[in-house]
């Protein structure tokens, strides 16, 4: 099973190289983006599960998102929707697994979009799985400008509920959400792949991680306890204790034994 996950992370990123060599429309790219995760995504799941683009409507607050890429929706809720149009619907915040946001770059600009997506989702969605995922492979950031990112978001309200599950980055790895419960202070951690045990690229890792994820949201939909990551290589991968906050800088972690 470790191998078939790594053989869909390469088919991804190989579809995204294809891509991006043929195709130099910024707004098509994306949209072929959103494919490629929908079409990987979808053989793992059961048909009560739909992949769909839209908004999401809180009929108690009486507000509704902003649009989002993805919306896994949970179709045994007796009705999910107040509108569908194929793909593109309106639908209500109960039926909602997780969400995810796809952007070409990981850069400030895109970082920062995304962020307040999140925020929005949480507004109709308070304790839902947000999840970001940046394609672009152009630069390896270091800490201080990546912290710069953090720390430049203002007006975020300075509580985990305000915070993306995780944010994933083609060759970064993927941003955790860690609460106290597991690291002290709460924030954002890094989970890279570890050079000395690694048999397996920073890319393949964090398509990977983001797939299992995606499978552990349905799972907790459907109150199932199961371990998201039980199907990779966990040897290859290693948390840094670097924990990123917005409006704040970057301090050291440390482990809840």
């Amino acid at each position: 099973m470790k191998k078939y996950i790594e053989s869909i992370s390469n088919e991804i990123i190989s579809k995204y190289g294809r891509l991006t060599q043929l195709i130099k429309h910024g707004p098509s790219i994306g949209r072929f983006h959103e494919e490629i995760i929908k079409t990987t995504i979808k053989p793992f799941l059961s048909d009560r599960i739909k992949i769909k683009n839209g908004f999401i409507y809180n009929s108690v607050k009486k507000n509704m998102s902003k649009e989002v890429d993805l919306i896994l929706v949970d179709e045994n809720y007796p009705t999910p929707y107040l509108y569908q149009d194929g793909n593109v619907v309106i639908v209500k915040e109960e039926a909602v697994i997780c969400c995810v946001e796809i952007k070409t770059n990981f850069d400030k600009k895109s970082f920062t979009d995304s962020v307040k997506k999140t925020l929005d989702f949480k507004q109709v969605k308070p304790n839902g799985q947000f999840n970001i995922l940046f394609y672009g492979k152009k630069r390896n950031y270091r800490k201080k400008t990546i912290n710069k990112w953090f720390k430049d978001i203002k007006n975020i309200p300075d509580n985990i509920s305000s915070y993306p599950f995780g944010i994933y980055c083609l060759n970064h790895g993927k941003f955790q959400l860690m609460s106290e419960k597991f690291m002290k202070p709460w924030g954002m951690y890094l989970i890279d792949v570890n050079p000395q045990y690694s048999n397996i690229s920073i890319e393949v890792a964090t398509v990977g991680m983001f797939i299992q994820d995606i499978i552990k949201s349905c799972d907790l939909k459907s109150k199932l306890q199961t371990n998201p990551y039980a199907d990779l290589d966990i040897g290859t991968l290693f948390l840094k204790f670097d924990c990123f906050r917005f409006g704040k800088d970057t301090v050291i972690g440390s482990k809840i034994i």
